[in-house]
């Protein structure tokens, strides 16, 4: 085989458009994908690029003909070399780093939007599973089912009530870096095939990722060919960007957010616990500051359903800390690692997954990498644990009232 590859500098365009918001200008519910690609790229990234440019044109005829306005502005976010690392989003964030900490609610990411037509699927951060829950059973899949409902059906959770919603969403594509840097609560979805198919049941992705096959007629013939999954997912995404953009109070379900740490200390327990008291180190301090945290977010439901909403100043507060909810799990002693994020950041092994605790499992993986017992890198799984317990702690603060300092 012979390749040949060439070091250049290049110039890439990011593409931005805005509808403005009409009470709340200054917070971003951001959709975007990345339209780079190699190859063709008819699934990736070119079928998620219709999916922006069907949910933008849609939104934008709602507002010319029925002169609706949402609440919030909705950013449109088109990313050149995306596939070369990341790079049109993350300079982007960059560049505009203290504007979107500040103001940013929520992005919106479709990277390959079809891989199959049987059902959705997302990974998503853990307050805003409930909010895809509610708009997937609110559009139809075919005339006896929603799209829940078929979901539900391809990939259940534990209990079989809803579907899995991985709350690792990893990196690998756009989102990354408004979780891991902005700490902005993400989406990154998809149509997959059907999970118990034998035949596709140890294939990644879809068998003609990346290469020249993937053309229209790819899509056309082979992958969706009645457009369906394509139309659909867009029915999603759209409806999702008009309800966070338009609702009074943030769609944020906080109480699922601590029910997931609580199930990822289970895991992490079951996993590294009995490594961890050989060390004598205790998860107890982490399993106190999980249950505070429940805690403070009951109150703060509480308060939430007590107050005036015709009071623009409650809302907007209340709105602010669940918007700085998630900032709260970022820590600047992660940077070197090129991800902030203390509960969910993608693993040093494979990007395209994550850890949960990051700083503390790739601590341990350290250890075990050394194969010896070194007090040094013992004293360093001692420091990411503290780090965690610190960040969890504070998102317990934010909910609080303002002036509770306790």
């Amino acid at each position: 085989m012979s390749v040949f590859s060439e070091k250049k500098i290049k110039k890439i365009h990011n593409v931005i458009s805005v509808i403005r918001g009409e009470i709340e200008p200054d917070r971003y519910v951001m959709v975007g994908n990345h339209r780079d690609s190699w190859t063709f790229g008819s699934i990736d990234p070119s079928s998620a690029t219709s999916v922006l440019l069907e949910v933008s044109r849609s939104l934008s005829e709602l507002r010319k003909n029925s002169n609706w306005l949402p609440k919030r502005s909705i950013l449109f976010l088109s990313w050149d070399a995306e596939e070369y690392g990341l790079i049109g989003s993350t300079e982007w964030v960059e560049e505009f780093y203290k504007k979107l900490t500040a103001n940013g609610i929520v992005y919106i990411n479709c990277d390959n939007a079809v891989q199959g037509t049987f059902s959705y699927e997302a990974k998503a951060s853990p307050q805003l599973h409930k909010l895809l829950v509610e708009v997937t059973k609110n559009i139809r899949y075919d005339d006896k089912l929603s799209i829940f409902d078929r979901w539900l059906e391809n990939n259940p959770n534990e209990d079989g009530t809803w579907p899995k919603i991985n709350s690792n969403l990893g990196s690998g594509s756009d989102h990354a870096v408004f979780l891991q840097r902005l700490g902005i609560p993400c989406i990154d979805q998809k149509f997959v095939r059907y999970k118990k198919e034998e035949k596709f049941k140890n294939i990644f992705g879809y068998p003609l990722y990346h290469t020249s096959y993937e053309t229209f007629e790819l899509v056309e013939r082979y992958m969706d060919p009645e457009f369906f999954a394509l139309t659909s997912i867009t029915k999603v995404i759209g409806e999702t960007t008009r309800v966070l953009s338009d609702s009074l109070i943030l769609p944020f379900d906080l109480e699922n957010y601590h029910k997931d740490i609580k199930n990822q200390i289970k895991l992490f327990d079951k996993q590294y616990g009995l490594r961890l008291n050989k060390f004598n180190i205790s998860l107890n301090n982490l399993a106190e500051s999980i249950e505070n945290l429940g805690k403070n977010v009951k109150n703060f439901n509480d308060r939430l359903n007590q107050i005036d909403k015709s009071k623009y100043h409650l809302v907007r507060q209340f709105n602010e800390q669940m918007k700085n909810f998630e900032r709260s799990f970022l820590d600047v002693y992660y940077l070197e690692t090129g991800s902030m994020h203390t509960l969910y950041a993608p693993s040093s092994m494979n990007k395209y997954v994550g850890n949960s605790f990051p700083g503390v499992v790739e601590s341990i993986i350290k250890l075990d990498d050394s194969q010896s017992f070194s007090e040094d890198l013992i004293e360093n799984i001692r420091v990411n644990l503290a780090i965690l317990i610190n960040s969890i702690q504070s998102a317990s603060h934010t909910l609080k009232d303002p002036a509770d300092f306790s």
